[in-house]
């Protein structure tokens, strides 16, 4: 993918005003980072989880059972 943006940073002037590709890929992949993690339960409920923390530490059952609390027993039981 660098070379990508690479090629697209180099002819971009041609088409655009500089900095457009950059502007422009930079969104595309915050796009598509978000939808991975809208579309992951697991995720979204670590989102949850750590929106009002600067940070989190404990075991993996401790965070299985901090995440339960913050999606609802139907949500963690789900084998999704």
């Amino acid at each position: 993918m660098a070379d990508f943006a690479k090629w697209g940073t180099a002819t971009e002037t041609a088409y655009s005003a500089a900095g457009a590709f950059m502007a422009a890929y930079d969104g595309n992949r915050t796009d598509a980072v978000e939808g991975v993690i809208d579309a992951d339960p697991v995720a979204t409920a670590v989102r949850s989880l750590i929106v009002d923390r600067k940070e989190w530490s404990g075991t993996a059952t401790n965070l299985l059972e901090a995440l339960a609390v913050v999606v609802g027993e139907r949500t963690a039981k789900s084998k999704a």
